[in-house]
């Protein structure tokens, strides 16, 4: 399975597929719709597990190799944004060796500008995370945190209902352990930890309290200035941050459960240019984002939370 985290989709929260209106890109039906299909089959398995990942690999790599950079007008809009997703997927070497391309057909306008700057923004990062791959100056301190990813993942089943009860226990439980991480050693860097496992701690960290969340963002800043930390982690956490504080988020990572059982991103700056902002950090389309999300976790989630708070009595949170 590719690993959606660091190609910036995210494993963060559950959804439900919604709606979203900032695409701007007038739809077109497309010209070859058994690659169309073909290419949301692919990105659908990968999302899923449901495909060894050398065989996501090699089926992009065909595709590639008989059609080149599958257009709009040949897939459609959706299928040529997933197309990159799963190019952003792919190892480095392959990925600089197909960018040009993409480069020539967004400006031949056969993709959108965002799509190569997505994958250009991409490319970047993973040169980053390759210098740390396989190294970690503090190797127990990455085992401690591999061990605190999966506690966290576990009460976050992909694909099953989620034990609201024991979710809040293990944040808190989880909690003590990632603030006395922080108060030793500071945000976890790629080198500190190795790129996985720093990524993980930024992981834990978005299912902590504001209080905490504020208390790491200017490192994670700092951080992403000096190439030591995910920038989707840093877009995720600031956003969280934004809508946790009442105001508008940058770049629409941040999901919210209406009290109807539905859900929504939170309120965006500007929303008409968030796909660029995106783009410049290497996350994908947010419509992308919420069918990622929709086909990741399970779609009743805000149903469970909204059933769960009509018999308490009270207002929805935020998933976590």
């Amino acid at each position: 399975m590719t690993k959606w985290r660091s190609s910036g989709l995210g494993l963060l929260v559950a959804c439900l597929s919604v709606p979203l209106l900032f695409s701007g890109q007038p739809k077109h039906a497309p010209s070859n719709p058994r690659l169309a299909a073909e290419i949301d089959k692919i990105f659908l398995a990968d999302l899923n597990g449901e495909t060894p990942s050398d065989a996501v690999h090699a089926r992009v790599r065909q595709t590639f190799a008989k059609y080149g950079v599958p257009s709009q007008k040949m897939v459609g809009e959706e299928a040529a944004e997933e197309y990159i997703a799963l190019l952003g997927g792919e190892p480095l070497t392959f990925v600089e060796s197909v960018l040009p391309k993409v480069e020539r057909a967004a400006a031949a306008g056969d993709i959108s500008e965002n799509s190569y700057i997505y994958l250009r923004t991409q490319t970047h990062q993973k040169e980053i995370r390759e210098k740390f791959n396989g190294s970690a100056a503090n190797p127990a301190l990455r085992n401690k945190i591999e061990r605190l990813f999966k506690t966290d993942q576990a009460v976050r089943p992909v694909g099953k209902p989620w034990d609201l009860k024991k979710l809040q226990a293990t944040d808190r439980a989880d909690g003590e352990t990632a603030h006395a991480i922080f108060a030793k050693y500071g945000l976890p860097t790629f080198a500190l930890v190795g790129p996985e496992a720093a990524q993980e701690f930024d992981d834990v960290v978005q299912h902590q309290p504001l209080a905490f969340q504020k208390q790491v963002l200017p490192q994670m800043k700092a951080d992403l200035a000096a190439g030591q930390v995910s920038a989707q982690s840093y877009a995720m956490l600031l956003d969280r941050v934004e809508s946790s504080s009442g105001q508008p988020q940058t770049y629409g990572e941040n999901f919210v459960c209406t009290p109807d059982g539905k859900m929504k991103p939170s309120p965006i700056a500007d929303p008409e240019q968030v796909d660029r902002r995106r783009a410049d950090i290497g996350l994908v389309p947010l419509s992308l984002y919420a069918k990622l999300l929709g086909e990741m976790y399970m779609n009743g989630l805000c149903e469970q939370v909204a059933a769960a708070n009509r018999k308490a009595g009270h207002g929805p949170p935020t998933p976590q």
